[in-house]
């Protein structure tokens, strides 16, 4: 989970939204993921959804204040 969370976080910083909405959407419909996992991170996962279908700067902020945080 920390790998793809770097790559969410990267593509966060970078404003790549169609890479975050392929990272989400791998995280919250694969298998690869438990739902403890998802659960963990959901504060985290759902600044980053925010951000992807708002593109508004303060869920981004949000988000990056989680993962520096």
């Amino acid at each position: 989970m920390k790998n793809i969370l770097k790559a969410l976080t990267k593509n966060i910083r970078e404003d790549n939204f169609s890479e975050i909405d392929s990272i989400l959407e791998e995280i919250h419909t694969g298998w690869k993921y438990s739902q403890e996992q998802v659960d963990w991170y959901y504060e985290l996962l759902q600044e980053a959804t925010l951000y992807a279908e708002l593109k508004e700067n303060e869920y981004k902020e949000g988000y990056l204040g989680i993962v520096e945080g």
